[in-house]
């Protein structure tokens, strides 16, 4: 049985880029998703690309990240993932020990439950009041 060729169509990214792109390999967003949330929560040092744009764009919505997620950042390409690797396993065992404790820290602080938790309910809260002219129920309640 052959291969068949697989062609990804264009699709449109809103708010990460202008135009139609196409996705697969070597596509990089500059940011990092949930497995990487996933493995930090588990004290597992991460990797990933954080472009300039999307740090930028989340420093004007009030996150700092450059300045505390200790997530280990990589330019592209196999070649420059290579020397992120290299360099975290150059670190001593204490430093390394370090790094996973402040990425699980990060995580909790960052990403948690009682850290997104009152943000959204503030947010769900305004667009009710918008669209509603109400408070949530939860809001209510606290009133």
């Amino acid at each position: 049985m052959r291969a068949q060729e697989v062609r990804l169509q264009p699709v449109l990214r809103p708010g990460r880029e202008r135009g139609p792109t196409e996705l697969g390999p070597g596509r990089i967003v500059g940011w990092y998703g949930n497995s990487a949330v996933e493995a930090a929560v588990h004290g597992i040092p991460t990797i990933a690309h954080l472009s300039e744009q999307a740090l930028d764009q989340a420093a004007r919505a009030g996150f700092d990240v450059r300045a505390h997620a200790p997530i280990l950042n990589t330019a592209p390409g196999a070649a420059a993932i290579r020397r992120t690797v290299e360099s975290y396993l150059a670190l001593s065992p204490d430093r390394r020990t370090e790094l996973s404790l402040r990425t699980r820290r990060w995580v909790e602080e960052f990403h948690s439950y009682t850290a997104v938790g009152p943000r959204l309910a503030e947010l769900y809260d305004d667009v009710l009041e918008r669209r509603l002219g109400t408070r949530s129920a939860v809001q209510q309640l606290v009133q």
